[in-house]
Order: structure tokens, then C-alpha cells, then sequence
């Protein structure tokens, strides 16, 4: 007995994409609008990822950049209990300290710091409200130039080499420390009171990138800081800019050009890598990345997949039509995924090339170096083309279920 031959489906692949392309744009409105949906998941996704490699880049860069281009000097033994500085210890700090270190090749900033053995009461004026708790902030001496050498943002004319010599009663407020002392509004000119004595305001500064720790107290020469207020000997630092490359080299005479007679009094070292604190921007900003890109695929998932249903609701009648004019389960299963994976595809196509324009735009307008890997926008692409595929699972079950005598009973 002959077996009956099982004639081969005439439907190929291409068919399918024929066919779904043609559903597709039968209804351009629903059509668009997931893919719409799709594609600003998809660029959020890309926009997301491109710009966590590209501030990641710039994060490491400035690290980086800093890391090699600066030596902190301070005394040996700075890490004992704070005190007050002796006049022995004034010697590696003078101004003629502070410019032979500046005449070192490949210097090209000096700054030096101390900071007050004790916060002292800052007020914005001379009256004292006995009711009021007093605001006191941390002091620190530096010399004239140091603040513009530390890439501070000075506003006014600050202080002179003058100011220094004659021990004048001027300052600098950050506006950090204004802010947190009740100093907002303070302008050049203005006057304030360090535990009841007043200081000219000579400058106002925002970020101090070399040296933040700044930023949290009043700005005063340092010889003003040693007549009027205790300085704390163990905070003395001396922080020198150089040229990339040069540090190392550079470390090894600072020493000897301060303290010719005592170079061991001195410490002088590198700041290490802050190993710690990138890998927290590092994981920060990838898990940005992977929590936008998990609700974007579910919501992706869930749009496609609605479609994707009304679809099949909409075409309940003609499935059954297709399946009594002998399509099989299988065809129209077929039929109904590639709808779905068409959408997911073409979303993930535009949502790629959209996030990576958006990505350059915000690179350029904020002057960063743009980072572009050329795997993420294909592996958006293929996510979301999955995404789409998965979605249309469901739809596509149901589809091929569907009875011809059920359907036409519709």
C-alpha cells in the first residue's frame, strides 16, 4: 500500500516578509505609532549607554589628567594631632619658598594652603542675635596666586602679593561655603566678620577642581590667617601643577628646594589613583544604563504585543478563511511573528540611529569627546528585533489556533 505523498508548502520566507510588510501598512496608524513607541525606547536605551561610555571617558580623563600633573608637599608627620604651627616651621612656606619652586622647569603652578587650628564664627554683619546659634566654617591661609593656579573660577579682583605682606584683612568666599554659612548674596566690596572681625570681600569663587576641600571655608592670605587666627601646622600643603609627565620628576627636587637644610622634614607625594571611587562612577552609570534598557524591553514587549493581539483580532476571520482554504496552524503562526518581528526590527532601527544623533548632540553642545561603539546600536537592534519576536509569541498562538468553523461562526 502506497503511502499518500505530503505536497511541500509553496509559502517561503519571503512571502512571509511580503505579507507582513503589506499588513503593516494596511493600518499605518497603529503600525507607526508602535513603532514610535518602540524606537524611543530604543534611542533612550542608546542615548542612555553611548553617553555612560562617553562620561565614563571623560570621568577617567580628568582623573587621569590631574593624577599626572600634580605633587602635594606637606610636612613629615602630618597625619599626628593638629597644633599650632611653630615659626621654625614658616621657613618651606615663605614666598621665596613658594617661587623657587615656581622657577622648577615644568612647573606651572603653585599653590599653598593651611587651614585654621579652629572653625571660626563667620557673619554676613556686625550684629549678633544672642537667640542664634553661630555659624563657624573652617579658614584657610593661601598665597595670592593660588586660587586662579588652581583652576578656581574667581569673580573680582582677589587679593595682591601686598595684601600678603601687610597681612590685610581680605577674603575670598566660595559660594559653597556661602551658601552653607549664610553668606548668599555676599558681592565684591561687601564686608564680613570672622569672629568679630571684619573682612573686605576681594573675590567670590565656584568650583576649585586641584583642590575642593577649599571650597567648605573663607578664602584669607596666609599671613593673615597666622596673625589673627591659629594655623593648624599639620594641614600646611604645598600643591604643585606640572606639565603631563613631568610630576615624578619634579617630586624629586621639591624637597630640596624648600627645605635645602631639612629635605626629610618634608613629604612629598603623588595623589594615587582614587581606584575606589572610579569604579563607583563606573558601576553607577552602568547600572543607569542596564535598569533603563530592563524597562524600555518590557515596555517595548508589551506595546508590540498589543498590536500585535488586535491584529489577530481584527484578522480573526480571515485566519479562519486562510486555515478552510488549507494554511496550517503553523503558516499562519508564521505569518502573525513576522508581523511582530518586523515592528520590533524597524523600531529598533530607528530608535538606534536616533539615539546615536542625540548622543552627538549632547557630546558637542557639552564639548565632550564622544565615545561611539558601533556594537551597541546592533545589539539595540537585535534586543529590540527579540523583543519584538518574544512580544509576538502570544498573538502568534492564538493565531494559529484558530478554528475555520469558529471563525466563520463569527
Amino acid at each position: 500500500m502506497r503511502r499518500p505523498t505530503v505536497r511541500r508548502s509553496g509559502v517561503r520566507p519571503l512571502d512571509f516578509l511580503r505579507e507582513s510588510a503589506a499588513e503593516l501598512s494596511g493600518q499605518p496608524v497603529r503600525s507607526l505609532l508602535t513603532l514610535v513607541g518602540i524606537a524611543i525606547g530604543v534611542s533612550s536605551v542608546v542615548v542612555s549607554v553611548l553617553l555612560v561610555t562617553t562620561v565614563r571617558f571623560q570621568v577617567s580623563d580628568q582623573f587621569d589628567a590631574r593624577l599626572a600633573t600634580q605633587v602635594v608637599v606637606a610636612p613629615s608627620g602630618s597625619d599626628s594631632a593638629p597644633g599650632p604651627e611653630p615659626e621654625s616651621a614658616e621657613a618651606p612656606w615663605r614666598q621665596d619658598g613658594v617661587d623657587r619652586v615656581r622657577a622648577i622647569p615644568s612647573v606651572t603652578a603653585v599653590a599653598s594652603t593651611v587651614r585654621s587650628q579652629f572653625d571660626q564664627v563667620v557673619r554676613p554683619n556686625a550684629l549678633v542675635d544672642p537667640t542664634a546659634i553661630p555659624e563657624t566654617t573652617a579658614v584657610f591661609g593661601v598665597d595670592p596666586l593660588a586660587v586662579p593656579e588652581l583652576d578656581g573660577d574667581l569673580r573680582g579682583p582677589g587679593w595682591s602679593a601686598w595684601h600678603a605682606a601687610h597681612a590685610e584683612r581680605v577674603a575670598i568666599v566660595p559660594e559653597r561655603a556661602a551658601a552653607a554659612h549664610g553668606l548668599q548674596g555676599v558681592e565684591v566690596g561687601d564686608r564680613i566678620f570672622i569672629s568679630g572681625l571684619d573682612f573686605t570681600v576681594v573675590g567670590t569663587v565656584g568650583p576649585v577642581p586641584r583642590l575642593p576641600v577649599l571650597e567648605t571655608g573663607i578664602l584669607v592670605p596666609d599671613t593673615t590667617l597666622i596673625r589673627h587666627f591659629a594655623a593648624d601646622a599639620t594641614t600646611r600643603r604645598l600643591l604643585v601643577v606640572t606639565q603631563p609627565g613631568a610630576a615624578p620628576d619634579v617630586a624629586e627636587v621639591l624637597a630640596p628646594a624648600l627645605l635645602p637644610t631639612d629635605p626629610a622634614a618634608l613629604a612629598v607625594s603623588r595623589p594615587v589613583s582614587d581606584v575606589t571611587l572610579r569604579q563607583a562612577v563606573d558601576q553607577n552609570l552602568t547600572n543607569l544604563g542596564l535598569v533603563l534598557g530592563l524597562v524600555v524591553a518590557v515596555i517595548g514587549s508589551f506595546a508590540v504585543a498589543n498590536t500585535s493581539l488586535a491584529s489577530v483580532m481584527r484578522r480573526y476571520g480571515e485566519f479562519g478563511l486562510r486555515r478552510a482554504l488549507g494554511a496550517s496552524p503553523f503558516h499562519i503562526g508564521v505569518h502573525v511573528l513576522t508581523d511582530a518581528t518586523l515592528l520590533g526590527f524597524g523600531g529598533g532601527m530607528i530608535g538606534a540611529v536616533a539615539g546615536e544623533a542625540i548622543m552627538l548632540g549632547v557630546a558637542a553642545n557639552r564639548h565632550w569627546q564622544p565615545v561611539i561603539d558601533v556594537r551597541i546600536p546592533l545589539l539595540a537592534i537585535a534586543v529590540a528585533t527579540l523583543v519584538g519576536a518574544l512580544a509576538g509569541a502570544y498573538p502568534a498562538r492564538v493565531a494559529s489556533r484558530i478554528e475555520p468553523t469558529e471563525a466563520l461562526r463569527r
